[in-house]
């Protein structure tokens, strides 16, 4: 509750700008700002500290590694070990408090452990022994869940061949793994 200070903002009633601003305060901690990340990490570990005594260590260890901000990125060779993680984390966070949600796998037979409503939407109404697994997007790369590899997709707008027209579109490609670095360096150079 003291924390609350820390999360001010200043509103007009009923949206009326004409009328004279009141202060108010978050009462839940809101996912845009800076301090979101480092809070969900906190979070999710204390969470994995407090509860993990009652599953696998592998899932409490998932919880402490494989965590990208909101984002559990997992893998493992034994499909069956996998299965139990996957239930175990599920099971670790809801007596945390956390809901697990928009799961998604490049295996469509670990797809078929998670219930559909805790899938993603892109893969919620597949018909996972028949349809092909979509194209992810995270962090703008695109990931072929199928094919198994990343892609990047760089949009060429229709501008001048020179400076001014090029920056934008070399400024836009945002490659947070560094895989695409020495393809970008020449551009960079150049500009």
């Amino acid at each position: 509750m003291e924390d609350r200070d820390f999360l001010q903002f200043i509103w007009w009633p009923v949206g009326n700008t004409k009328l004279e601003p009141i202060e108010c305060q978050m009462v839940v901690h809101p996912f845009c700002i800076k301090s979101s990340g480092g809070c969900v990490n906190y979070a999710l570990r204390q969470t994995a500290k407090q509860h993990g005594h009652k599953f696998c260590n592998e899932a409490s260890e998932a919880i402490m590694k494989n965590f990208c901000i909101d984002n559990l990125l997992k893998a493992h060779d034994d499909e069956e070990r996998l299965k139990m993680i996957i239930i175990d984390v599920t099971s670790l966070c809801a007596d945390g408090g956390w809901r697990l949600n928009q799961w998604t796998s490049s295996n469509s037979i670990l797809l078929s452990v998670i219930p559909e409503s805790e899938r993603d939407a892109s893969v919620a109404i597949l018909v996972l022994s028949m349809d092909e697994l979509p194209v992810e997007t995270m962090l703008d790369m695109h990931c072929s869940m199928e094919e198994h590899c990343f892609t990047f997709e760089i949009k060429m707008k229709k501008k001048p061949y020179m400076r001014r027209g090029k920056l934008p579109v070399v400024a836009s490609v945002y490659d947070s793994l560094g895989l695409i670095s020495p393809s970008m360096l020449p551009p960079k150079i150049l500009l």
